[in-house]
């Protein structure tokens, strides 16, 4: 057996690894990180604040921020590392190699006068029911420090009472097994006092309300229109780079009602209705519920670019967005013009049933049995009503009247095996197939019929 030298097997090594790191292919793969100014973004995006859940930001590429007007939208002017990534289309920040804030005041400009000049001011996400609220709301200032220690205080005392708990919970485990074996051995315990299982705290059952940690931001406020803005160092100076358009869009006068249709026997394949020309179409889903949604309608471009200055959109079309659930209603259902229920909103509980498929049960909540409910909402039972096509229309609780864009035809329709999909396909081959048959059995019947 040959071995091969020690200083043969290193010039090897090194000249693969040459070859490995050199090549156009690796390099390629390697994204080009350049440092640049960047504004970070939360904006409102009309229903929550984007930046929570995703590092948004306005990279050297984009000349223009959007925002929704009269709303408070979080700027982070930072220095960082960008680079773009060709599969996703986009630049991304190397926040851990280099995230520095950028020092100065905020000006916002209008036809080339400063009516906004914004120093930095903490913030914080306040989430009033807990780390996965669904709505965010933006507390600056004073209160945010003051919101951020009320939060810290809770988790400390939170703390304090699970491990209490967990103490009386192990406490009724150890006297529970001790009984159980004094039973084993035979004897009589019944004058012994058994042990009551500890309950849960009802402030362990609810979430408190989450609060991030306070950080420095300009919060940016502004009527609709156009704007320019730039950073204005302590000296005097402009930053360089920092000068951006700022456009503050508004909706179309119009509004309207968007559902999010919630099936019973599908609780987690939720989808959602926001045209009103649209159908609802549900196969064999006779039993589903209805959340309406406030709703307001954006350019699609303006809007897509004030989720993200990334983002692409079309300067022709509009798009629905929904704001807020919408509490002053009741829905009514119609079949053929008629007039079949009313039906008002109610709180369900939503109960998860183990086995080889996901499966759920929905429950009408109930304070004295269930520690919360999961989500309010309007109770459609199609079941014994028969197939077609329906009309759900959302009443004025106040007026009585329908409400305009609120309405949505809603058909049954029954799934179709995979099987008979495939049918239009295969029938002409069989059509085909018939008809060879038959001129053959033709053709045999004329010879026996010469012989």
């Amino acid at each position: 057996m040959r071995i091969l030298k020690p200083r043969f097997v290193i010039i090897v090594c090194l000249i693969f690894y040459c070859i490995f790191v050199f090549s156009p292919v690796v390099q390629a793969l390697v994204p080009i990180k350049q440092e640049q100014l960047i504004y970070g973004l939360s904006a409102f995006n009309g229903e929550d604040y984007l930046g929570r859940y995703r590092d948004i930001f306005c990279p050297q590429s984009e000349d223009t921020i959007y925002v929704l007007n009269d709303h408070d939208n979080v700027f982070l002017p930072t220095y960082s590392l960008v680079y773009f990534w060709p599969d996703k289309k986009a630049f991304f920040a190397d926040r851990v190699s280099l995230n520095e804030p950028v020092k100065g005041r905020l000006e916002i400009l209008r036809d080339g006068d400063i009516i906004r000049s914004l120093s930095k001011t903490k913030f914080v996400y306040f989430l009033p029911e807990g780390p996965y609220s669904t709505k965010t709301e933006v507390v600056v200032g004073k209160k945010a420090e003051v919101e951020y220690e009320k939060f810290c205080k809770a988790v400390v005392e939170r703390e304090m009472l699970t491990r209490k708990f967990q103490s009386e919970q192990e406490q009724y485990q150890k006297r529970k097994r001790e009984l159980q074996e004094r039973i084993i051995e035979g004897e009589d315990i019944q004058g012994e006092v058994f042990p009551i299982a500890p309950q849960v705290p009802p402030e362990l059952r609810e979430d408190i309300p989450y609060v991030t940690e306070p950080v420095e931001v300009y919060l940016v406020n502004i009527e609709e229109g156009n704007y320019k803005m730039r950073i204005r160092a302590a000296g005097g100076k402009i930053v360089e780079k920092s000068e951006k358009n700022l456009v503050a869009i508004s909706p179309r006068k119009k509004k309207g009602i968007g559902y999010e249709i919630i099936p019973e026997a599908k609780y987690s394949q939720r989808e959602y209705s926001a045209d009103w020309s649209e159908n609802i179409y549900l196969a064999d889903d006779d039993i589903f519920y209805l959340r309406p949604y406030s709703q307001e309608r954006y350019n699609e471009l303006e809007y897509e670019k004030a989720k993200d200055p990334q983002n692409e959109g079309s300067k022709e079309k509009w798009e629905w967005v929904r704001i807020e659930p919408r509490k002053d209603i009741f829905l009514q259902l119609h079949k053929r013009r008629k007039l079949i229920e009313e039906i008002m909103e109610k709180a369900y509980f939503v109960k998860s049933i183990s086995g080889p498929t996901r499966s759920y049960t929905i429950l009408e909540y109930r304070e004295s049995e269930m520690p919360y409910s999961h989500f309010s909402g309007y109770k459609f039972d199609l079941s014994s009503k028969g197939r077609g096509t329906y009309t759900v229309r959302a009443i004025d609780l106040i007026d009585g009247k329908s409400i305009e864009f609120g309405e949505r035809k809603i058909i049954l329709v029954k799934n179709v095996d995979d099987w008979l999909l495939y049918l239009p396909v295969f029938l002409p081959a069989l059509i085909g197939f018939l008809a060879f048959v038959r001129k053959k059995r033709n053709d045999f019947r004329v010879r026996d019929s010469n012989v």
